[in-house]
């Protein structure tokens, strides 16, 4: 029989050579140049046969051969029936493909399941102080890198404290949750940490005006705590990031989960099933408040406008499925849809506010209708409005903006509602974009106060913020005109 080549790795050498292998009497004979070498067949160890790979010997001093003659080295160790069913399954295109959507289907279940489902029993598993200890960690962390002491004024941080006590302490594990007012910057944000420290920054509360919207961002980042979403998300991604380094051959990177949790919390990155979550927690905690759910999504869009999100079409089909959080427009429709047995956040706020108020309760019947009126902006700017009141609770606006030399610049449209408490209207909002562009999460809410001074022709409202503006009636058929175009159209004429 004529010998077969094969590379020979001895001594540690990275760089084989050749040699040739022959069968002498059942035995390995190993021809190196001048010197021949027997090996017992008993003695080897040979590599399963795989598709059409070279396959390895090793000698009993873990020398190498590497050969390329698979039926060769199956005569040093004949296959089994296991590997020889497994090499024919190799060879067969259908099996190899079908091996490969097995290891997908695996792997999706490994990452989008498994580990997951041990992910969450792990986090419910670590005990309350080891929890509060790394929450401590955490917000130490943020305080030396990222976060500095709250400038809201000291009368201020202690009402939000006692706003947040009152809410929390009918829970059962109210005690566990304690409120961290800071300062980031512009960054307006709240998230959750570990054991129950709940961070709140400065720029939030300044955008948020309102209490009840406050306590519903709130609510959502208890829903957090209570998940234990941040652990979940850590232990989750840490094990996906050790499974992935053992198959690249490089664990290491996922000791660094860990490191990134606090900016993990500043970018608020849960996923879209962890934000839902939060999200239906506080729908539940506000309900059980008597607060409506609607002030979620009222707060949410209004820091959608404020932050310039929803101005674009939002994602459909694959983009949308792949979408890590849930669209602002989703999230505050669910909202809305868990306050359908509660009154609309309007006429609430107006019944609070009128509540206890000397002055009398003004029949809606006298706002229905259409008024106008002007108020100062900023740089000697103008702007005219329209508003009309419907009968149904229903509001349309219109804002012609005046530049200093008293020229339209542009205009904007708004619809929403209106409700009355006592002296006080309350009006909420949202702008109106062309049919092409989809409605941004905008969302205004506003509370006047009224004194009638003439019940035909004039009403005086001063907004609570300060701005004070006459308004007087005019006829309907005029108000989708705008003002300020009437101005110019009675100057031309």
């Amino acid at each position: 029989m004529s010998p077969v080549s094969a590379l020979l790795f001895d001594d540690g050498t990275t760089t084989g050579r050749t040699v040739l292998l022959r069968f002498v009497d059942g035995d390995l004979s190993i021809e190196d140049g001048a010197d021949v070498r027997t090996v017992p067949a008993d003695q080897l160890r040979v590599t399963s046969r795989l598709a059409g790979l070279r396959r390895i010997v090793w000698l009993p001093d873990d020398a190498q051969l590497h050969c390329d003659d698979g039926a060769f080295v199956d005569r040093l160790r004949p296959q089994s029936a296991f590997e020889a069913l497994l090499d024919r399954l190799e060879r067969h295109p259908a099996a190899v493909a079908g091996a490969v959507v097995t290891i997908v289907a695996a792997a999706a279940v490994l990452l989008f399941q498994a580990l997951p489902l041990a992910a969450e029993r792990i986090a419910r598993a670590i005990p309350q102080a080891a929890e509060t200890r790394l929450g401590e960690h955490v917000l130490a962390v943020l305080d030396e890198a990222w976060l500095a002491r709250s400038a809201l004024p000291r009368d201020e941080r202690i009402r939000l404290n006692r706003l947040f006590r009152e809410f929390v302490d009918t829970a059962p594990d109210g005690a566990a949750y304690s409120l961290h007012l800071r300062s980031a910057g512009g960054l307006a944000n709240a998230f959750a940490l570990p054991g129950g420290r709940i961070v709140l920054t400065d720029a939030l509360v300044g955008k948020l005006e309102h209490d009840e919207a406050l306590l519903a961002v709130l609510a959502h980042e208890i829903g957090h705590v209570r998940e234990r979403h941040l652990l979940r998300s850590v232990l989750q991604n840490s094990a996906i990031l050790l499974v992935v380094g053992m198959l690249a051959g490089d664990p290491s990177g996922a000791s660094g989960m860990l490191l990134a949790a606090p900016v993990f919390l500043l970018n608020g990155h849960y996923s879209r099933a962890f934000e839902q979550e939060a999200d239906a927690h506080a729908h539940q905690v506000l309900a059980q408040r008597n607060l409506s759910p609607a002030w979620f999504g009222y707060a949410i869009g209004r820091l959608a406008a404020q932050e310039g999100r929803g101005r674009s079409a939002p994602p459909d089909g694959l983009q949308a499925y792949l979408a890590s959080h849930p669209a602002d427009a989703d999230r505050m429709a669910a909202a809305f849809q868990a306050a359908q047995d509660f009154p609309p956040i309007e006429r609430a706020l107006a019944e609070r506010l009128g509540a206890g108020r000397d002055a009398p309760r003004w029949p809606a019947a006298d706002l229905v209708g259409c008024w106008s009126g002007w108020e100062p902006m900023e740089a000697e700017w103008s702007r005219f409005w329209t508003v009309e009141f419907d009968a149904d609770g229903s509001l349309q606006l219109r804002f012609d903006h005046v530049d200093p030399n008293d020229r339209l610049a542009y205009s904007d449209l708004e619809s929403g509602s209106w409700a009355l408490g006592a002296d006080m209207l309350v009006a909420r909002s949202r702008m109106v974009f062309d049919e092409a562009v989809v409605e941004p999460a905008y969302d205004r809410l506003h509370a006047y106060r009224i004194e009638h001074l003439d019940r035909q022709l004039m009403l005086y409202i001063q907004s609570v913020t300060g701005v004070e503006y006459l308004s007087e009636r005019i006829d309907c058929e005029l108000a989708g005109i705008g003002i300020a175009e009437r101005t110019h159209r009675d100057a031309e004429e």
